[in-house]
């Protein structure tokens, strides 16, 4: 689980107008 607080490393996979899609990795 990504940690709160904390800045975490995610890639933008895709760019929107109401916001982004992120690569949460090992996340989701």
């Amino acid at each position: 689980m990504a940690n709160i607080g904390q800045y975490n490393q995610l890639q933008v996979v895709k760019q929107l107008d109401f916001g982004c899609y992120l690569d949460g990795g090992e996340h989701g």
